[in-house]
């Protein structure tokens, strides 16, 4: 049995019924009277769904009764700027269920009210104002899911409520000071209000399609259960709630799908942004457009500002931190971030890393981590060859040597664009690792790609050779292909060519990959000579592929997080290890690969992405 529910227009509680034999379906689904199956169920959900939430088609005098006396309530509640709604269904849901049971149709309510009038009972089902009050007691708000402050480091931001259906204000204002913008970000403000979660989940649940919102009946129920489980995080409030409905109800609904226009304004945090002179400068509720716009506009206004402490701070730290012509370790430590100052509370970091120019090499401090990253990775690279020294006059005699291959070259570049990617490839090889912080750690670096260098330096030319030589073989190899089959027949083949070895390859492509390249081009020979003899064979084996090239490539035009995109480069050599294993097994594969494997590695890091593209 699946899918119980109030049928609104037989007036009855039914569920799907499926019938097998030994395993096997006899009647793959059939709709039957829950009340026989589940009897308490059943009329459980004929209370809150036919009755509580006045779904049922009656003229009966109890409902049309109870339905006057519940709007009667309602409208007094607003007069005092209350709404008890939800509570006054839950007061309705615990009135009938006293008095119900084995009640789970339209025809069961029928006969049990002729039964109590033959008794003389004629108000049975009626409800007086103190059957709702005495269940509604009044509470006050919980302070931990209604706050009265967000709270960033030591700085309070007061949050002010107001109950003003149809007016700008209502709901839930925070009120945010210029200071604070450059420090807010959009996602952490989707959470403010705890207390509103389940009725924002139930109103963006009863937004979705019917034929996704059926999956998540009784609704009032889901939202609770997913509200209870919700945790904030980093991610914005509809991201991290598709991400719990697939994880929970094995639902997908993609952030995409959640009609936000629908959800009552009340529910959507407002925000008010004064400046230093506690004016409002701008309100509502597009956070991101809002502080987008004011982050900019303060920017600007710092630009020309020269006595802005932040600027001065900077400045300062700058002035302390900049070192420019860096030959050596000759600089103490180099942390990853410093903490410079802080405004009303919040830290003023900047971030140290290495800069490389024409100039040389320098000691700089940056906006943010990433750039940090970005920037000292190659500078680092500059002064670790200059600590390696003589041991690199190696490696350029081999790069000298690479102008003896420049008709193989060709495809790839020109020689001194050659010379340079392979340069950096190895020098990415030799002397990346992680962050490094001080003077030993540096010299254990440099001496560790000494080591690797004199292991290595003999092999550069040698393993370029060999992989032109083979990129030539297999180019031959799809060209005697495309003879018997014509150049479309060959296409996929050639675009696989050009995504293993792609121009200027030494610049894309890990030195830590370039062994790897032997095998994959050997592999797809081997199933060009396979597809020469049975091309529906090799379409077959093609489909055991799907859908992972189209995800890959529709990945590597999504825009992706750093951490995601050196994902993303794992996931294009676990595809490359599974075309080995389905066309050439014979090749052996580095580690093991399978569809499966793919399907776990996809949904553990790209799951977000995967949901955006599937209702794209």
């Amino acid at each position: 049995y699946s899918f119980p529910r109030f049928d609104e227009e037989s007036g009855i509680v039914q569920v799907d019924e499926k019938v097998t034999l030994h395993g096997l379906p006899i009647v793959p689904r059939r709709r039957v009277a829950y009340g026989r199956v589940n009897p308490a169920e059943a009329t459980q959900l004929f209370i809150r769904e036919g009755l509580v939430e006045e779904r049922l088609h009656a003229h009966l005098p109890f409902f049309r009764n109870n339905h006057k006396l519940k709007q009667r309530l309602v409208s007094a509640d607003a007069k005092v700027r209350r709404n008890r709604e939800f509570a006054f269904a839950a007061a309705a849901e615990a009135f009938y269920t006293e008095r119900l049971r084995n009640i789970a149709s339209i025809h069961d309510l029928n006969h049990l009210l002729k039964q109590k009038h033959a008794e003389g009972v004629q108000d049975f089902l009626f409800m007086q104002e103190a059957d709702l009050l005495e269940r509604v007691a009044e509470q006050q708000p919980e302070a931990d899911v209604f706050p009265d402050y967000l709270t960033i480091g030591t700085t309070r931001l007061q949050l002010h409520y107001a109950f003003a259906p149809g007016e700008e204000r209502d709901g839930a204002t925070l009120r945010v000071h210029d200071l604070v913008v450059p420090h807010l970000r959009a996602p952490l403000l989707d959470w403010l209000v705890p207390g509103q979660w389940e009725e924002r989940i139930q109103s963006l649940l009863r937004t979705l399609p019917k034929a996704q919102r059926k999956q998540f009946v009784p609704i009032p129920d889901t939202a609770k259960r997913l509200a209870d489980l919700l945790e904030p995080n980093e991610d914005d409030f509809l991201n991290a709630l598709s991400r719990l409905v697939h994880k929970e109800l094995g639902v997908q609904i993609s952030p995409q799908d959640w009609d936000c226009e629908r959800v009552p304004a009340y529910l959507k945090p407002r925000l008010e942004l004064r400046d230093n002179r506690n004016r409002v400068v701008s309100q509502g509720r597009e956070i991101e457009q809002l502080l987008q716009e004011r982050q900019t506009a303060l920017k600007e206004f710092a630009k020309t500002q020269a006595q802005d402490r932040q600027l001065v701070v900077l400045q300062e730290a700058e002035a302390e931190w900049n070192l420019d012509q860096i030959s050596g370790w000759n600089f103490g430590k180099l942390p990853k971030r410093i903490e410079l100052d802080a405004l009303a509370g919040i830290p003023i970091y900047a971030f140290p890393g290495l800069l490389k120019n024409e100039n040389g090499v320098h000691r700089r401090l940056f906006a943010t981590q990433e750039e940090a990253q970005e920037q000292t990775a190659p500078a680092l690279r500059e002064l670790l060859a200059f600590a390696v020294g003589p041991d690199l006059a190696w490696l350029e005699k081999d790069l000298a040597d690479l102008r003896n291959l420049r008709d193989a070259l060709a495809p790839f570049g020109t020689v001194a664009e050659c010379k340079s990617d392979v340069r950096e490839a190895v020098h990415a090889f030799l002397f990346d690792g992680p962050w490094i912080k001080s003077e030993p750690e540096f010299e254990a670096r440099a001496n560790a790609a000494a080591i690797k260098l004199r292991k290595l330096s003999p092999r550069v030319i040698e393993v370029m050779e060999a992989l032109l030589s083979d990129h030539a073989t297999t180019r031959q190899a799809l060209h005697k292909l495309a003879l018997s089959r014509g150049k479309d027949g060959v296409a996929e083949l050639e675009q696989h060519l050009r995504t293993l070895m792609p121009k200027r390859f030494a610049r894309h492509i890990p030195y830590v990959r370039w062994a790897d390249l032997h095998r994959y081009l050997r592999a797809l020979r081997i199933r060009a000579e396979r597809m020469a003899l049975d091309p529906l064979k090799d379409a077959d084996k093609r489909s055991q592929l799907e859908p992972w090239p189209d995800v890959l490539r529709q990945l590597q035009h999504t825009s992706l997080a750093h951490a995601e995109l050196q994902r993303l480069d794992e996931f294009r050599w676990m595809l490359e290890e599974l075309r080995v294993s389905v066309f050439a097994p014979e090749v052996r594969t580095a580690f093991p690969s399978s569809t499966k494997r793919m399907e776990r590695f996809a949904k553990q890091h790209f799951e977000q992405h995967l949901l955006a593209l599937e209702t794209a």
